[in-house]
């Protein structure tokens, strides 16, 4: 399956289930952090509060509960293999850091204590 049949694959998804599941809200969230072009986002996120898709190429405005998801996959994928840690710490350490405002102090703070100062 190359990424154009992915792409066709996605924009047909079924929401529903997991909408049912987990509720309108926790769903958008998700759909909001899978849809989410990190290279055009993450480093002008705390300047244009916006997410951008990367399958409608269009920006969506920021929800603190995606900042604050997006930091902790982070940093589970990071406690899972402490190698990628090692290689993307500084990186995740300096983008977090400008998300000072746009997530919960609480995942900023674990996202020190797990990714060091």
């Amino acid at each position: 399956m190359n990424a154009d049949d992915v792409k066709a694959w996605l924009r047909k998804a079924d929401r529903t289930p997991l909408r049912q599941l987990v509720g309108e809200r926790a769903e958008s969230l998700v759909h909001q952090y899978g849809a989410c072009d990190r290279s055009r986002t993450w480093r002008t996120l705390p300047g244009t509060s916006q997410v951008w898709n990367r399958w409608t190429g269009r920006p969506d405005y920021l929800l603190q509960g995606f900042a604050d998801l997006s930091i902790v996959n982070e940093l589970d994928v990071v406690e899972q293999d402490p190698t990628l840690g090692q290689r993307y710490g500084g990186y995740f350490r300096d983008v977090f850091a400008s998300w000072q405002g746009l997530a919960s102090e609480p995942v900023l703070a674990e996202a020190r204590r797990v990714l060091g100062p």
